[in-house]
């Protein structure tokens, strides 16, 4: 449990949708309902640890698979509304997380009966770094008159690039591994009016 800025209170627990906002008054929030998925071949123990950002993104940990449809295995970050913030893909963690803890300089620490973190073996306590968001440049033409668009973000993670006519509807491009801290991309043109892009984590 913890206690938002506003008052009130985060659950998270076994009993579904897993993870509740409760006003000061007693009211549940029906809006916030995340979609929380067993591992497959696993029992299900729900939500048992749950943390608050300063931003306000909620860190949940569990036995769970997935998160509306979308693998995080273990351990998500959730936007305050109760979906999942897509930009923070930590890896599989496996065991029991009892803990959640956001330090000052950002960094994430879980704690509990671990068996590995991130694909590495971690025993009862592990530490994330702060993720590195991904940022595209403005546009260049090269002497071919070529579109290119650099990115910049993590070495070594993954980025996906999608496009959108309404900054509503976005579908994706192209997936972008990261060999330094910058790379650049041609990406397509729009056949009329304007198309925006935008990078995520994935």
């Amino acid at each position: 449990m913890v206690v938002e800025p506003a008052g009130n209170l985060l659950l998270g627990g076994y009993v579904e949708p897993h993870v509740v906002r409760v006003s000061e008054t007693g009211q549940i929030d029906p809006s916030v309902a995340p979609n929380f998925q067993p591992r497959t071949g696993e029992f299900f123990q729900g939500v048992q640890a749950i943390d608050l950002q300063p931003d306000g993104k909620v860190l949940v940990s569990g036995t769970f698979g997935a998160i509306d449809g979308v693998t995080r295995e273990g351990l998500a970050r959730l936007h305050p509304d109760g979906t999942l913030d897509h930009e923070f893909n930590p890896g599989r963690v496996s065991g029991q997380v009892n803990v959640i803890a956001v330090l000052d300089s950002d960094f994430l620490v879980i704690g509990g009966n671990l068996k590995s973190a991130a694909g590495q073996p971690r025993t009862g306590l592990a530490r994330f770094r702060p993720v590195v968001r991904p940022r595209l440049s403005k546009p260049t033409f090269g002497a071919d008159g070529r579109l290119t668009l650099a990115i910049t973000g993590e070495s070594g993670q993954s980025y996906q690039i999608e496009s959108s006519r309404d900054l509503q509807v976005w579908s994706p491009l192209v997936s972008v591994q990261m060999r330094s801290n910058e790379e650049t991309f041609v990406p397509e043109l729009p056949e009329g009016g304007v198309l925006f892009y935008r990078a995520i984590v994935r």
